[in-house]
């Protein structure tokens, strides 16, 4: 069994005293929310922080509602247990319920916040090991080394965004509120990732989300497609997110785990809105989505079948909506 490194332990009761202490211990610290995540980097030693900072004292990171103006609010410690099973997320955004329930096991969905999951770190299978498997390496350039186990001879990091309903958000179109020691401020999702798959979200050293808001807009369709080894447990191999309103001919896909962060291609998806929807044109869609992506062999499967079958479920997605003759 993993041991986990000593460590310091403070839990505030205000966001104010995690914002402070954040910024004092400048990148030695991290926030516990649940910990699914946290706890596994900690005992692999890909993350030794010298203080943890848990956030269950908090109650204004515990809110959820929803509103015609406002849209859905999500507080960051609201479980994905909670929004599996909410009649509020359930009744505006089933896609979000959807991929709540397929987080892990039902154990990890108790746990697991919808904050840790978006904030997920980027994954590879030469870097989520053991401290003492990976001690026959030489440090990869997510460990802070020089080398890439992935691509032989690559200058960067090709770790892997993997989180599932950090996938929906980023095609619902949502933004995040973040807290920091000075300022409280809201970004686009799609300034909160960076792209690098090394410091993957923006968040600097002493901010913390505080909440998700997912804009009022309802989709006339969304699914989420993940493709796993097993029904429970296992990260993606591939997610796809299809977020539809076809009375304004908009269609958006997001692909998950094959980059540094959810990919959406907008200007593919404008080829969807200059006609009506045939089985040929979604064909060709899937195709050239299929050309863009790069899956890497860093996650379970390979990549000519994870390739294949984002594909397939794209075409599947357009299928299931009924909308393609």
């Amino acid at each position: 069994m993993m041991i986990l490194p000593k460590f310091d332990y403070e839990a505030p009761d205000s966001i104010s005293t995690v914002c402070s202490l954040l910024a004092q211990a400048d990148g030695r610290a991290a926030v516990m929310a649940g910990g699914t995540d946290l706890v596994v980097q900690m005992k692999q030693r890909t993350r030794v922080p010298e203080l943890v900072i848990g956030l269950k004292k908090l109650p204004e990171l515990y809110g959820l509602s929803y509103s015609e103006t406002e849209g859905l609010r999500i507080s960051s410690l609201v479980t994905l247990d909670t929004l599996a099973t909410s009649a509020v997320v359930k009744d505006n955004f089933p896609v979000l319920a959807e991929a709540a329930s397929m987080v892990g096991a039902t154990q990890h969905q108790y746990l697991g916040t919808i904050g840790g999951n978006l904030c997920l770190d980027t994954r590879c299978w030469y870097y989520n090991q053991s401290a003492n498997w990976r001690r026959s390496l030489t440090p990869c350039h997510k460990l802070g080394g020089n080398t890439c186990y992935t691509i032989k001879g690559a200058r960067k990091c090709y770790a892997v965004y993997s989180a599932d309903v950090g996938s929906v958000l980023f095609a619902l179109g949502s933004s995040i509120v973040v807290r920091g020691s000075k300022r409280e401020k809201a970004v686009s999702i799609e300034e909160f990732f960076t792209g690098d798959s090394i410091r993957h979200i923006n968040l600097q050293n002493d901010e913390v989300i505080k909440e998700i808001i997912v804009p009022p807009r309802k989709p006339g369709f969304a699914r989420y497609y993940k493709l796993r080894r097993r029904g429970a447990i296992d990260f993606p191999q591939l997610g796809v997110t299809l977020v539809a309103f076809p009375n304004d001919n908009e269609y958006r896909i997001v692909i998950n785990a094959v980059g540094a962060r959810p990919l959406r291609f907008q200007d593919l998806e404008l080829i969807l809105r200059e006609d009506k929807l045939t089985r040929s044109l979604v064909s060709d869609f899937a195709d050239e989505v299929v050309s863009r992506i790069k899956p890497l062999a860093n996650v379970y499967g390979s990549v000519d079948y994870r390739r294949k079958m984002a594909g397939l479920l794209i075409k599947k997605a357009f299928t299931e909506m009924g909308v393609v003759s």
